[in-house]
């Protein structure tokens, strides 16, 4: 069964179901891999952007629940599938800076955000 059987509605099953099957068909390749798996095995923090409503919504709560608490969900309910940078410039960089400097750096930490892209300041400096 495929991750979007799993996941999606009843009524969203022949959707997924005609998607994957023309993408083997156009693609000659076989369905991407299943997500709802994969994040049961992150073995590092991950920080999910989903859009806050629809099916996506729904995959960003599966996904957030499987991840055995290695991934946070960011669910932006104003904004569609990959436009929460566009929505949301300045939440975005606070949110994905935020969250890279807290996984990748130790310390004190304090992310600024300027003109739409942002500048990770810590105790040893800009980066």
């Amino acid at each position: 069964m495929t991750e979007a059987a799993r996941v999606a509605g009843p009524t969203d099953v022949p959707y997924w179901a005609a998607l994957y099957a023309a993408t083997r068909v156009l693609t000659a390749s076989d369905p991407p891999p299943d997500l709802g798996r994969l994040v049961t095995r992150l073995g590092a923090p991950a920080l999910l952007v989903a859009a806050g409503r629809g099916p996506e919504a729904r995959f960003g709560r599966v996904y957030a629940r499987r991840s055995n608490g290695r991934a946070r969900l960011w669910a932006v309910p104003d904004a569609g599938h990959t436009q929460a940078l566009r929505v949301h410039p300045r939440a975005y960089a606070a949110r994905v800076g935020g969250f890279f400097d807290r996984v990748l750096r130790p310390g004190p930490r304090r992310v600024k955000v300027a003109a739409g892209t942002f500048a990770v300041e810590t105790a040893r400096g800009r980066s």
